[in-house]
């Protein structure tokens, strides 16, 4: 019995003193944060028109590339280096047209994942947004 009443006046004495930090402590502290860039600026990019360009990962790693917007295809079975060059020529042609490419993954069921990933790596090295067009995976 004499273990628990020391026990007990143990975590008593602990968080007496816990609660004597959260009373000493000043918990109200006010930060301004400062957003970057102009109003102007942000509602251009905003506004900015998009082609969305659909990747479809195939079996094998090869890949399709099509133009939602015009349901064109870009690149027709293309392996990962042929994809980047693909992806880089048609964000030229969307850019020249005065609008942004997004990419979306479009990823088979045969497909191994790291055909998703290196997708992923492609657009991350030339700059195009991306998401991926399943909802489990979606960015």
């Amino acid at each position: 019995m004499q273990n628990t009443g020391f026990l007990v006046r143990f975590i008593d004495i602990g968080l007496i003193i816990l609660f004597g930090f959260i009373w000493v402590s000043d918990i109200s502290t006010f930060s301004h944060i400062e957003m970057s860039g102009d109003d102007q600026q942000n509602q251009s990019e905003q506004t900015e028109e998009v082609t969305i360009l659909r990747v479809q990962a195939r079996k094998g790693g090869t890949y399709n590339v099509v133009n939602r917007e015009t349901d064109a295809l870009e690149c027709s079975r293309v392996d990962k280096s042929g994809l980047e060059g693909c992806l880089r020529r048609a964000r030229e042609n969307v850019s020249q047209r005065g609008r942004r490419a997004v990419v979306l993954i479009e990823p088979s069921q045969e497909s191994a994942v790291q055909h998703t990933v290196d997708v992923l790596d492609i657009c991350q090295r030339l700059g195009i947004p991306k998401n991926i067009h399943k909802k489990p995976l979606q960015l």
